[in-house]
């Protein structure tokens, strides 16, 4: 084994994974590539791979969506999709049974002999290349839209030419729908096993996997658990050695036992070298479920709960909006909207600070800036001059970022003044505070009366069922009549979800619905001391949601000071080799899910964290629209 590689952040890690990955591929094929991607796969691989680098692998075309046809003559065709009845059928439909002889192009992958790319799948291939990968997720619409748009199309001499990979694996199920629709293809489907992306926190990689909650909480799918172990295991395996797993909850305790399962096969192959860890800790969302359903205060977490940060960790702005009272670039005057990436060396310097904070570290900037900018009028000798110019791109590039993140701070701060947003914030202080305990609250009821979004108010009433162990039956089925009345019937199905995944629940024994593990909140808070006694002071962790301190946090905080002795454990093989260490480096994960709020106090309070993943970044809303459908 080689030695290990000196430490780098999670994201870099994970970035190196995927591509190496990718590249492994692409490489194994002599001559041009073609790939037809699903849309939203390649949405989360542009996190982590670019269209020149991907260009630099000879690829010279590009088709997404799947139902798009191939136009590009090329030596090699990838369909990448994902491990979904629908993504194969549309492969089959789009693809399979039909393709022209050539293919759409872009320019990213031709780093690795990549010289075409065709977005979404239903795109025809336009540029002539050696092979077509088409890159799915596993979706049923996707497969259906690969077959349909491209497989159907393909004449027999170009069959050797296409190749499809499902991100991260293929089923049984998918393969069969191909291989019926197009028996051909049987040895022309393989994994492409990336599992992990990475966030705007460069500490932080997630699975991209905001379904888990409602499939595991509404359908009881056990199969989102296994890929969570899978992912997990793909992480270790690029490691020395396997570390000991540590587990608290009912979800971390089932992949736990399917990580120790997979642990007894053959490990996925070593592809790069990462930082080891000694243990590996898994928490259940579910032991917190009131946290995500505050709002959070910090940069990150307003951006997120107001605009949403999406997988590539950009935000959509309106233009006029974003630049109301300033000018607006030449760039973006003819664009109603644009996108903000978040991708600069300000952002880390703000996203974990209440958003009371972000202009003091604002102004910190504008004035570096400034002595910059009094530096080069002060230069005098050649050399001096020559540091200068060097450094100025980076000096610019700061200089503007700067400049966006004080009209975002300001655009952040007028729409949390707006007078719907205080009473909201109001109603959530007074359920904290347990004001109106297990009893209907006017301002909900208001709120359902003037047919306000139900998003809000289901968020509002999930809350106050979490910090008063349940409502009474009378509160809970006034709750309901209202909404019904207000929302319609169909409604109906949604509030019994978040019911049945506990979000929302009865206090006595009277309501027949069953809720899942029920959480004693109220024991909880005395014990952990939730709330802070005294006003927030600068640096307190409960000024970012209003005074509380999220329960998740003081769970591991209670793990760490007794050495997580007094959780469920799984030791390595016996022939791991143990070295005694004063401080252990630990990976966090999370299953169900995790605020960006949260994620910035795990950075600063567990700084043995080297490696934090978890299934998806969430707000409250995603958390509830989750259970939606």
């Amino acid at each position: 084994m080689p030695p290990t590689a000196p430490s780098k952040s999670c994201t870099e890690t994970i970035t190196k994974l995927d591509q190496a990955l990718l590249f492994k591929i692409l490489d194994a094929l002599e001559g041009t590539k073609t790939i037809v991607w699903d849309r939203f796969l390649m949405t989360e691989f542009n996190s982590t791979v670019s269209y020149q680098l991907l260009k630099e692998h000879n690829v010279v075309s590009h088709v997404c969506p799947v139902i798009n046809p191939i136009v590009k003559k090329t030596d090699h065709i990838l369909y990448i999709i994902p491990p979904y009845l629908h993504s194969t059928k549309e492969l089959i439909e789009s693809h399979l049974k039909k393709i022209p002889e050539t293919t759409v192009s872009y320019q990213l992958l031709k780093e690795h002999n990549v010289v075409s790319h065709v977005c979404p799948v239903i795109n025809p291939i336009v540029k002539k290349t050696d092979h077509i990968l088409y890159i799915i997720p596993p979706y049923l619409h996707s497969t259906k839209e690969l077959i349909e748009s491209h497989l159907k199309k393909i004449p027999e001499t170009d069959r050797r030419k296409h190749r499809i990979y499902y991100v991260p694996e293929v089923s049984y199920v998918h393969r069969e729908e191909l291989v019926s629709a197009i028996p051909w293809i049987d040895k022309h489907i393989f994994n492409l096993p990336m599992r992990w992306f990475p966030t705007d926190h460069s500490q932080f990689i997630s699975m991209n996997l905001p379904s888990l909650p409602p499939v595991m909480l509404i359908y009881e799918d056990w199969n989102e658990l296994y890929k969570c172990a899978k992912g997990l295991r793909q992480l270790e395996s690029q490691m020395e050695n396997p570390p000991k797993i540590i587990f608290k909850g009912k979800w971390s305790t089932t992949v736990a036992q399917i990580l120790e399962q997979l642990r007894k096969t053959p490990s996925e192959e070593h592809v790069i070298e990462a930082p080891n860890v000694d243990e590996i800790i898994i928490i259940d969302r579910w032991l917190d479920l009131a946290t995500p359903l505050m709002m959070q205060q910090t940069f990150s977490g307003v951006a997120d709960e107001i605009y949403g940060i999406d997988i590539q960790s950009k935000i959509k702005f309106e233009t006029q909006n974003f630049y109301k009272g300033s000018k607006v670039p030449k760039s973006l005057q003819e664009k109603p909207q644009f996108d903000f990436y978040l991708n600069d060396e300000i952002y880390p310097e703000l996203c974990d600070n209440h958003m009371m904070d972000v202009s003091g570290k604002i102004q910190y900037f504008v004035r570096e800036c400034k002595e910059e900018e009094l530096k080069y009028k002060s230069v005098e000798s050649v050399a001096q001059i020559s540091e200068c110019v060097n450094s100025l791109p980076r000096v610019i590039k700061k200089r503007e970022a700067t400049t966006s993140y004080l009209q975002m701070t300001t655009l952040f701060m007028n729409d949390m003044s707006q007078a719907e947003r205080i009473d909201y914030r109001k109603c959530e202080e007074d359920i904290l505070e347990n004001k109106f305990e297990d009893k209907l609250i006017p301002y909900i009821e208001t709120c359902i009366l003037n047919a306000e979004p139900l998003l809000k108010v289901l968020r509002l009433i999930s809350l106050q069922s979490q910090i008063c162990n349940g409502l009474k039956l009378v509160t809970l089925q006034a709750y309901r009549k209202s909404i019904v009345q207000g929302y319609g019937i169909e409604i109906l199905a949604w509030f019994l979800r978040l019911e049945m995944a506990g979000l929302i629940r009865c206090s006595d024994k009277s309501e027949k619905m069953s809720t899942y593990l029920p959480v004693d909140f109220i024991n909880l808070k005395k014990r952990f001391k939730l709330f802070s006694t005294e006003p927030p002071q600068l640096g307190d962790i409960a000024r970012y949601f209003n005074g509380y301190v999220p329960l998740l946090i003081r769970i591991l905080e209670e793990g760490e000071q007794a050495d997580f002795t007094n959780w469920d454990f799984i030791e390595p093989s016996k022939n791991v080799p143990i070295k005694k260490k004063l401080q252990k480096d630990r990976l966090l994960f999370v299953v169900g899910g995790i605020t960006r709020a949260e994620m910035g106090i795990i950075k600063e309070r567990f700084p043995d964290m080297k490696y934090c993943c978890t299934t998806a970044t969430i707000t409250g809303n995603q958390l509830i629209e989750g259970l939606r459908e």
